[in-house]
């Protein structure tokens, strides 16, 4: 007696596990793949930030102005990118080179974003940005002419303003264009020093763009009160 509907379910489960999907297993099929993305999402800011100091150690993943990388090398690249996250953190699943290279460009490509939106105080100093990987994609601002900004004029003293140059123009126009004369020298000799500073310690770099400030400021107004009337 008990038999028949054995067999009958049995045939039911062959025909469910052969036959064409259901709807609510069709269903099914999109949400798994939902939740492996969501998944890869969720990294922590602890490993976002080895991931930017791993890729700014490995210049050929994002200096332009070197020799283009072949897929090959930047593969391997992003591979020893890898193993240095998974080795700082115990992740399961370890993180991929897939996952990596995402995370990569969504950083970078929100870098640039917020690099664009800088905005300045009333001493034409950057007032740094609450984005909490922004210090750490510093090291971009050297080479990559996609995070240009346009000069913002910031007053002196009455009738005088300057240019803060911030980056190459709309035009892309290059350091190596501009006039070269003890002036420029000058401050292409302290170009790699104050670098160095702001990546090490932002708010002594700020310090250091207030004390320089001042002086040229001070030392401007002391001439033009120093000028003979005339010249005045």
């Amino acid at each position: 007696m008990n038999m028949e509907p054995w067999g009958h379910q049995t045939h039911q489960s062959q025909s469910n596990s052969m036959g064409p999907p259901t709807p609510s297993h069709m269903g099914h099929v999109p949400q798994q793949k939902e939740e492996v993305q969501y998944i890869m999402r969720q990294v922590t800011d602890n490993v976002r930030l080895a991931m930017c100091q791993a890729i700014g150690q490995r210049p050929l993943l994002w200096d332009s102005t070197r020799e283009k990388c072949t897929s090959a090398a930047r593969k391997m690249l992003f591979g020893e990118v890898v193993d240095d996250i998974n080795a700082q953190y115990v992740l399961n699943p370890p993180i991929s080179t897939e996952e990596v290279e995402k995370h990569w460009k969504n950083l970078k490509d929100t870098y640039v974003k917020t690099r664009r939106k800088l905005t300045f105080d009333h001493n034409g100093c950057v007032i740094r940005p609450k984005w909490k990987f922004y210090d750490a994609l510093m090291f971009l601002d050297s080479v990559n002419t996609d995070f240009a900004m346009k000069k913002r004029p910031m007053t002196m003293f009455p009738g005088s303003t300057y240019d803060l140059y911030s980056g190459p123009s709309s035009k892309k126009e290059k350091i190596e264009d501009l006039p070269t004369d003890e002036f420029m020298e000058f401050c292409r000799s302290l170009y790699l020093p104050l670098k160095e500073i702001g990546y090490k310690d932002r708010v002594h770099w700020l310090k250091i763009q207030k004390t320089i400030r001042d002086i040229v400021f001070d030392t401007q107004i002391e001439l033009v009160t120093k000028a003979p009337p005339d010249m005045q």
